[in-house]
Formats: structure tokens, sequence, C-alpha cells
């Protein structure tokens, strides 16, 4: 049995396919099958059964993969800890989607560092990718959404990644729009009020899931005239400048509020923000101060949109 047998059946599990795996790793899919085979024969188990193109954990693959996952992550923590050349450097890693309370949080732990040498990183990704950057280590907390309507699919999702989801907030979707905008001064629009401008979009994956795309009541709304966009401030530049509205949390960051405006999305589902980590796994004492952060920025952020 070796490390990299277990990394490949960890890859498969988190990508759904021997196929995609195997894109993911930069390997042949016939080497990954064929590791996948010699560990079964050694374990006398088989780890996965076949789903039409999806490769599925068996009942002995669901209680293996833990033992993997928990190997896998010690490995990760040994090279941190014990490389000489990682050792100089305070390291801490998020990441997000699309959220500027996350951004906010990060900013206010880096004012309280005294050390001289650090390696910070704020990574805004995609869905799936949040998932598996807090898997594997990349980051040690990841910042996403969860639509209530489907949590019971987002707690699958959480489990096959070894992750647990901590809420944050829970609350109705929100449009984003400029301040001129014609519906600026409504408190609560409409799918019917928004057909005439364009929705802004954070691509995904062709192969994500609806529901886990960052717009909380999409696709539902399905609308006519969309802006795909990979980047938060692009978002803001849109917005002000073209009409175009996003759908998000109604939280809105001190440096904008003379700028924008969110109204509540009528009808709209509830969801809840939250952060991720790795399940059965203490923080870091950066990581305990980045979620107090992250708690303290959303209730400030909160707090004053309920006043304006």
């Amino acid at each position: 049995m070796t490390l990299q047998q277990m990394r490949y059946v960890s890859e498969v599990v988190k990508n759904g396919s021997i196929r995609n795996a195997a894109e993911t790793l930069y390997v042949t899919e016939p080497n990954i099958s064929k590791q996948i085979k010699i560990l079964e024969r050694e374990l006398g188990i088989r780890i996965f059964d076949q789903l039409g193109n999806r490769s599925v954990l068996s009942e002995d693959g669901k209680q293996i993969i833990q033992y993997f996952n928990e190997i896998l992550s010690n490995v990760e923590l040994i090279k941190e800890n014990f490389s000489a050349k990682r050792k100089a450097d305070v390291k801490f890693s998020v990441s997000s989607q699309h959220y500027t309370f996350a951004s906010s949080a990060f900013s206010s732990l880096l004012k309280e560092l005294s050390t001289d040498s650090y390696r910070f990183s704020l990574h805004y990704e995609q869905t799936v990718n949040v998932f598996k950057s807090v898997s594997n280590r990349k980051s040690e907390i990841g910042v996403v959404l969860e639509n209530c309507e489907k949590k019971r699919s987002f707690q699958r999702l959480f489990d096959s990644y070894g992750l647990e989801f901590h809420p944050l907030i829970q609350t109705k979707a929100h449009v984003f729009l400029a301040a001129d905008h014609p519906l600026a001064k409504k408190e609560e629009v409409t799918a019917k009020d928004l057909e005439p401008y364009p929705c802004i979009i954070y691509t995904q994956d062709a192969a994500t899931p609806n529901f886990l795309i960052e717009e909380a009541l999409l696709p539902k709304i399905l609308p006519q005239k969309t802006l795909l966009i990979n980047d938060l401030y692009v978002s803001e530049e849109l917005i002000a400048n073209s009409q175009a509205y996003d759908i998000g949390t109604g939280l809105l960051a001190k440096n904008v509020r003379d700028r924008f405006y969110s109204a509540v999305l009528k009808d709209s589902p509830d969801f809840c923000v939250g952060w991720l980590s790795q399940k059965g796994k203490e923080l870091s004492s950066l990581g305990k101060r980045y979620v107090e952060l992250l708690q303290e920025t959303v209730r400030e952020m909160e707090r004053d949109s309920n006043a304006l």
C-alpha cells in the first residue's frame, strides 16, 4: 500500500470518476485504474462500484477513505511542520466564494500580525475548488454558501470531502445594485423586476451541479441577460457602470455602502453562508482568530445593513 495509491483513491472520490481524477493529477487513466486494482487485491476488498461513467465508493470504500484522508492529511502536516524551507514562514490560507466579508476579515487578521516573515493567501475560487482546497489543506478554511433547499445534497458533498460546515448567517437572497439603479429605492424586488437588467454570474466548471452555483436563486430565474465573470471586483465595476445586478447575502462593506444598495429578492429560499474546515481537525491559532474576525465582520455588516 502506497501514499500514491491513497492519493489516487482520494482524487477519484473528489472528482467523481477516474477520468476526471486523471485530468486533475496529470496522469493517465490506465495508470490510476491499475494502481487502484493492485490496492484492492492487496486489501481483499472492492473500493469502487461503477455507476455509468461515475466511480462510487462501495461500502468498504466508504470506510477506508476515512483512513486514507487521515493519513494524507497527516503527511501534509508533517511536510508543513518539518520542512526546513517552510518552517521560517508563518503560513495561513483561506479559500472562498466571492464574498467581501471574507477579505475584510482577512485584512483584519493581517493587521494583528507581529511577525516579520509570513506567507498568507486568500483564494477566490469556484465552489468545488473551495471544497478541494480545504480537503487537501491548500487552505485551512473555506467560505461558502449552502442553499437550505439542498441541505442534504450539500451535506453529502461535505462528507465526501471530509469537511465540516459551520454556519455564519442564514438569510434571504438579496440583489446588489448601484445606488443610482432604477430599482435602488425598492426594499424588495421580484424576478420580473429584474428582467430588463443583466445578471452577474460567477463561472463554475462545466461539471459543477446547478445547486453549487453561488447565485442562490439560479437556475430558477434563468435571466435572459447574463454576465459571466470570475472576479469579485469586476462585479463591482459592472454593477456601478452597467445597471447589472448580483445575487448575494445583502451584506455590504463600509467602503461600498455609498455606491451600492441591496434589496431583498422576493420569494427567494433561505440560504446559509458559513465556513468549512477539515472534519475532526482543530484549527490553528490563526485559523481560530480568523473565524472570530469573520463572525465579527458578518455581524457588523448585518447590523449596518439593517440600519440603512
